[in-house]
């Protein structure tokens, strides 16, 4: 039987599940920018398969010894799988899969809201919002040279797939630093924090040598790999407030092969200004040169972990005796039985590298969620308002699947809202207010650019006119804003025998025509003003009213005043009678220079000097020096006494 406990390998699990475990075997993969993997094969000389569920979350660290025989490498992970295998050799045997913390934020899913944040800001608050305290660190990441995300969602996507494609996005990967009990993870976007292995700084090259070589760490195979790749990535974006801006951003790195002119295209590229895109452009660049130059190794190496740099020494081609990043690795461990009944464990890594002063950029792998069509949601605004936009006509919303934020200003971004028109100075505009529900979609599916590009009724939010007693109705009406109790319409009935357009102004209307207005009505015509005044002013011009039956004024109380500043007034009846009369009171002509009236041959005329009656030959005038009496004949008869005085009288 192999001495269980004599062994270079041992096992601790956190908090202990009850019964002793032994290491048989190990395999394990790690990589930069990738959650690591370990199973880990286990025996114990208990019979008891109890506790496997509940150790599901604990803590195991794998600690092998080292050359030196009293350093130790450790592997440690969170137990996400356990299995019982069942009995050999006299053993029960059991399975453990080994992930990092990381990887269990791959079993949350959630759908929330960033604002205001970069992206590494986004991913330090997810990560602390999950449990992380001191169990992951920042190397190099300087959040201030990252642009502000004005909206960043994570939407229906798990926590591990949220900051995985963020961090993704601009250029961030991470590694893990293990020690007794714990592991950390460690975000990284500079390579010159990457630390030399400890104890490995400098790794030698022998040849395959199938001899157990106990004493010295080394590897023993080595090869390497050129890719090719594009020389440059373009992309492109749109800024509403810069639209006339071209946004268009590069970044090159010509390879050695002679198809230098091949290049990446892509739109869109996620940026604000061409200054953000530039440095998006050049990390897209960076990763599309990640692999162009590779390498691939085997040896027994037991500090080479994901992360580290070493420098290779004796290897034939001497341009690889330099340093190198290791970027990913295998691990197979065992124990093994001598001879004479010991243990012996064997360790082998196969590992693949990058030079060292290679900017790595992880791959994006992490596909981005895609919202596939549009979503309802209700427009939000400070309390005791009821419009809230900024200069664009932009509002908030709260989206029904967001439980962490309220109802208020804070809810979203400000979201750009379709128009039936949109010109220079010109075109549509109605605001959604507060606590109506609109319709938003999302541009390229994308859930961080929002557009509202409709709205709905809903149960709180009624319609105007009772559905559908009135079916053939169409409106546009509005609510006076603040309190309500008003509205401006403007109403199409289509209703059979009882069509009708309606207009409602709740206080004034004003009508603009810059050239002609005509309005031809084929029957009635009623204008009611109920208070105050009506006013018609034609300022230059005339005015004709042309009435071809009755034509009625009536006042009921108060004068009638018509004054021509400049010019004549004529009134003329063609045919029939003109009456003027007053029922009460007097009525009053005044003329500045004369009043004539003509009746047929008659005419009376009244001037400034004299009144004059005339009717063919005869007439009568009266001038303040006296009276004069013409005529072919005249009489004057008195029915009682006639009495003529005078200074002097003549009688012919």
């Amino acid at each position: 039987m192999v001495d269980l406990l004599n062994r270079h390998v041992e096992i601790k699990v956190t908090p202990d599940p009850g019964f002793k475990l032994f290491f048989d075997r190990m395999v394990g993969t790690e990589e930069l920018g990738r959650p690591f993997r370990y199973e880990v094969d286990l025996v114990s000389t208990s019979a008891t398969k109890a506790g496997l569920l509940s150790i599901l979350g604990s803590k195991m660290t794998v600690r092998i010894k080292l050359a030196d025989e009293t350093s130790y490498r450790h592997f440690n992970g969170v137990i996400t799988r356990a299995a019982y295998l069942g009995q050999a050799q006299g053993y029960e045997r059991y399975r453990f899969e080994l992930r990092p913390m990381l990887w269990l934020l791959s079993q949350q899913v959630k759908s929330r809201i960033f604002q205001q944040k970069t992206l590494i800001d986004v991913v330090e608050q997810s990560l602390r919002d999950a449990g992380f305290g001191s169990d992951f660190r920042l190397d190099t990441i300087n959040a201030s040279s990252l642009p502000v995300q004005e909206f960043c969602v994570q939407y229906r996507e798990s926590t591990f797939d949220f900051v995985s494609r963020l961090m993704e996005e601009i250029g961030v990967y991470y590694y893990h630093e293990h020690a007794e009990g714990t592991h950390r993870l460690v975000l990284v976007d500079d390579p010159a924090k990457h630390k030399l292995l400890p104890g490995a700084a400098t790794i030698e090259y022998f040849e395959a040598d199938h001899t157990y070589r106990r004493q010295e760490d080394h590897v023993w195979d080595w090869q390497t790999t050129a890719n090719f790749s594009p020389a440059a990535f373009t992309q492109r974006d749109f800024n509403f407030e810069t639209s006339a801006a071209d946004q268009t951003t590069r970044s090159r790195l010509p390879p050695s092969h002679s198809f230098n002119s091949f290049e990446v295209y892509d739109y869109p590229g996620g940026y604000a200004t061409p200054a953000e895109g530039s440095k998006l452009a050049a990390i897209r660049m960076q990763e599309l040169a990640t692999a162009r130059q590779v390498a691939q190794g085997e040896g027994n190496v037991r500090t080479l972990t994901t992360g580290g740099t070493f420098k290779l020494k004796a290897f034939g081609d001497a341009s690889q005796n330099r340093e190198h990043l290791v970027t990913g690795a295998s691990y197979f461990l065992t124990v093994e039985e001598t001879s004479g009944g010991e243990a012996r464990d064997t360790f082998r890594v196969v590992f693949q590298t990058v030079p060292s002063d290679v900017i790595y950029r992880p791959r994006r792998l992490t596909r981005r969620p895609v919202i596939q069509g549009p979503q309802t949601a209700m427009v939000v605004g400070p309390a005791g308002e009821e419009i809230y936009c900024d200069k664009y006509g932009r509002v908030k919303v709260l989206f029904p699947w967001d439980r962490e934020n309220t109802g208020d200003e804070n809810a979203s971004c400000w979201i750009r809202v379709s128009q039936p028109w949109a010109g220079v100075g010109f075109g549509g505009m109605m605001i959604p207010r507060i606590k109506q529900e609109v319709i938003v979609e999302f541009l390229e599916g994308d859930p961080d650019r929002p557009i509202i590009t409709g709205r709905v009724y809903n149960d709180a939010a009624t319609v105007p006119y009772a559905l559908p007693a009135n079916q053939t109705r169409s409106t546009l009406k509005t609510n006076s804003s603040p309190g309500g109790g008003g509205f401006n319409e403007i109403r199409l009935e289509d209703k059979k025998d009882a069509e009708e357009v309606f207009v409602h102004a709740q206080k004034d209307m004003n009508i603009i025509v810059l050239n002609d207005q005509t309005t031809t009505i084929k029957k009635n015509r009623t204008t009611t003003i109920e208070e105050v005044d009506d006013t018609l002013t034609v300022k230059a011009g005339k005015q004709t009213i042309k009435v071809k039956g009755d034509q009625a004024t009536t006042i009921e109380s108060g004068n009638q005043t018509i004054s021509v500043d400049t010019g004549n007034q004529t009134t003329t009846v063609k045919t029939g009678n003109h009456e003027l009369k007053v029922s009460a009171g007097t009525s009053k002509i005044d003329a500045a220079q004369s009043i004539t009236l003509v009746v047929g041959g008659s005419k009376i005329e009244v001037s400034t000097s004299a009144i004059k009656l005339s009717l063919g030959p005869s007439s009568i005038e009266l001038t303040p020096a006296g009276v004069k009496i013409a005529g072919v004949q005249a009489e004057l008869a008195g029915s009682a006494m006639t009495t003529i005085s005078g200074g002097i009288v003549k009688i012919n």
